[in-house]
This record gives C-alpha cells, sequence and structure tokens, in this order.
C-alpha cells in the first residue's frame, strides 16, 4: 500500500553536502577573474610593445623588472585561486598577506587614507574570515 502523505524532502545545504559555500565561491571567482584578467593584460601589453616601434618599446624593454614582476604576481594570483578551489587554508593565507602589507602601508605612510581602498580590504578580510572554518 502507498503513503497518501509524501515525505518531506530534507532541505539541500552546501556545507553539509560538502560544497563550498557563496562565500567561498565568491571570494575563488575573484582571484580567479583577477588573474585571468592580469594574464590577460601582460600578454597584450607584451605583444602591443613587440608590435610597437620608437618609445613605447624602447620603454618596455628598458623596464624589463616591471614585466617579470607583474608575471611573479600573476602567478601568484592563479596560485591563490587553486588552494581556495581546492579548499586549503594556504590559500586564505596567501590572499590574506597582500591585503594586510596594504591595509598597514596605508597607515605608514604621509598621504591621506584611501578610506575605500581600506573598506575594500576590511571586506576582503571580513569574507576569508568568515569562509575560514570551510578550508582544511
Amino acid at each position: 500500500m502507498t503513503d497518501p502523505l509524501p515525505s518531506r524532502r530534507r532541505k539541500f545545504d552546501l556545507l553539509e553536502s560538502g560544497g563550498p559555500s557563496a562565500r567561498l565561491r565568491l571570494v575563488t571567482a575573484y582571484y580567479g577573474l583577477s588573474a585571468g584578467l592580469f594574464g590577460v593584460v601582460i600578454m597584450a601589453s607584451a605583444i602591443y610593445a613587440a608590435a610597437a616601434s620608437g618609445s613605447v618599446r624602447d620603454r618596455f624593454l628598458a623596464h624589463p623588472w616591471r614585466t617579470a614582476t607583474s608575471a611573479v604576481v600573476c602567478l601568484s594570483m592563479v596560485q591563490t585561486w587553486r588552494l581556495l578551489r581546492d579548499k586549503r587554508r594556504s590559500g586564505a593565507i596567501a590572499a590574506a598577506i597582500p591585503v594586510l602589507i596594504g591595509m598597514v602601508s596605508q597607515f605608514r605612510s604621509d598621504a591621506p587614507i584611501g578610506w575605500l581602498s581600506l573598506g575594500e580590504s576590511a571586506v576582503g578580510l571580513i569574507l576569508l574570515a568568515t569562509v575560514w572554518n570551510e578550508l582544511e
């Protein structure tokens, strides 16, 4: 005999299913998109400098460390994205270090404090802190 009342299904919970929360997906997507866009800008500027002639090419070739530094920053963003995607706490630490350095440097300089940048950094740290328990 069939049951006249349908059984209620449990509500789907991402944390119980092992999937990442929306906050963790947001932080991970931020680093993935930032790394991708940064990589595209580096490649576009390198192609432009190779195709251009004159002062643009001379400036690009006169400062190769800027390009190398940009490539290292892009690779670190990709690694941070990979660590967060794999739910590693080292990814959250890697994401927090540059944010903290930026916040401290704003208070140590003589320039006026950029409150919007400071607020953005604080929101980023809060997001990282709220997903800490989801990371391994």
